[in-house]
């Protein structure tokens, strides 16, 4: 009919509007990347003046306190540590060439979390699809941690920000500016006053080259905005496919299977697929049908000159028959032919060579501690990621199998000679000196290497 006609137009006209309806960009850090802007147009500064204040902003309580213990002459004043706060450490040290007093805290990971504004909470009167164009903000993680950076930041003159070095602690590393650089003093004003560490061990030495002028190798940096913007850009889309599909699938289960009325079926846009694969993999083993084989094989006495007892296992080149009158048969031909003994026709001799190891990256490390030690990825983590921030490893988090040419690997090699477990394998390295094996350089971090030689007895014997 016609008035059937004219709502069904109405309908549509309404959906098309919703379908089009214009909302505001995802909010970022915009003040810190602001700033960075207007850093990007200055000057390192020339000199520094005595007495500055410089604050270090570290990942974790445990680098603070590292960055204190190696710029510190040994003593330094620590306020304690509040529930929602971090402690901060607070000494002189010298930075670029003067006296400066050096105030380091920390966060304990990311200070904001990406979240939809506020209005699409319902399940029901938001379409999943809309959650796509919805815009997101950041919100702190603790909110007094955003007041702990704002109150330590206050009157500092400079910052060194000793996030760690991948794509989430550059982003970190403009979370934490976001707060710090409107409590900056203006001493500095007309140069940059933000540098980066880059850095991959806790050892003292090279945390202290870390802090080198800018310009020199491995010295600081400006933060990587870029880097900072791509995790901003990844968090996003996390949250909006993360959320858009949880609400879709867990409504459609819930109305396709009674027994999952009041479950969350939430979904990951790297859990899912893997978890996918797991299920078909599953679904292989479980469909599998075992087949029953035979095969032959033989144990065989060697005669003198071997010593007594001596024996040869012998396998059969065929490998295995699924035909059990096959295997019998040719069983009772070789016992009747063989008359109880076994002639060796023919010795083959070959040569096999083994490559040196590759450099240890991450997926590395998992395999042979899952191998080896039997520990799972997390137990892996876990343990590496102690060992990193106690100084004895590098970072653990790295693709790369190659070292730098400029890597000093049997200075490092030289800090293990006197080790009473690999002592003697670290002076044959010295004695018969060879360069490691190439691999590949993905930019990010060298290979998890050991900082420095440590016995059983620290590590509580394992």
């Amino acid at each position: 009919s016609k008035s059937d006609s004219s709502s069904r137009s109405r309908n549509e006209r309404k959906k098309k509007v919703v379908g089009e309806q214009k909302f505001p960009s995802d909010q970022t850090l915009d003040v810190a990347y602001r700033f960075e802007k207007a850093e990007r147009r200055k000057r390192w500064p020339r000199h520094i003046k005595s007495g500055s204040v410089v604050l270090h902003v570290a990942e974790k309580p445990s680098i603070a306190e590292a960055l204190a213990k190696a710029f510190s002459t040994g003593e330094y004043r620590s306020e304690g540590s509040h529930p929602y706060h971090t402690p901060v450490h607070s000494f002189q040290s010298e930075f670029l060439g003067a006296t400066c007093m050096f105030k380091v805290t920390s966060v304990t990971g990311h200070v904001y979390n990406c979240d939809y504004v506020q209005g699409y909470e319902s399940w029901e009167k938001t379409e999943g699809d809309i959650l796509f164009k919805v815009p997101t903000l950041k919100k702190p993680t603790a909110g007094s941690i955003l007041r702990h950076l704002s109150a330590v930041a206050t009157g500092v003159d400079l910052v060194v920000l000793w996030l760690d070095c991948d794509p989430e602690g550059e982003n970190i590393c403009f979370e934490v500016l976001n707060t710090v650089v409107q409590r900056l003093t203006t001493t500095y004003g007309q140069s940059k006053r933000v540098f980066r560490a880059v850095f991959s061990s806790l050892a003292a030495v090279d945390l202290r080259k870390a802090l080198s002028p800018p310009g020199t190798p491995g010295g600081l940096v400006s933060p990587n905005i870029n880097v900072s913007k791509s995790v901003d850009a990844r968090q996003i889309l996390d949250l909006k496919m993360g959320v858009s599909f949880t609400r879709f699938q867990t409504v459609f289960l819930r109305q396709t299977f009674s027994r999952l009325a009041n479950k969350v079926i939430s979904f990951g846009p790297c859990q899912t697929p893997t978890l996918g694969l797991c299920v078909t993999r599953f679904d292989e083993i479980q469909e599998f049908t075992p087949e029953k084989f035979w095969q032959i094989s033989a144990n065989l006495h060697l005669p003198p000159p071997a010593p007594p007892g001596s024996t040869l296992p012998g396998t059969w080149a065929s490998g295995r028959t699924f035909d059990q009158k096959e295997c019998i048969a040719l069983l009772e031909v070789a016992k009747k032919e063989a008359k109880g003994y076994a002639v060796i026709d023919t010795v083959k001799v070959t040569e096999k060579k083994m490559s040196r190891p590759l450099p240890l990256n991450t997926t590395a490390l998992l395999k042979a501690a899952s191998r080896g030690l039997g520990l799972s990825p997390h137990e892996t983590m876990r343990t590496a990621e102690h060992l990193y921030t106690s100084g004895y490893i590098s970072y653990p988090r790295t693709e790369t199998t190659a070292y730098s040419k400029n890597f000093d690997v049997f200075g490092l090699v030289k800090g293990h000679v006197n080790h009473p477990d690999w002592g003697d394998a670290a002076k044959d390295i010295l004695s018969n000196p060879s360069r490691p094996k190439g691999g590949v350089d993905m930019g990010d971090h060298p290979p998890i290497t050991p900082v420095r030689s440590v016995g059983r007895s620290e590590l509580g014997g394992r």
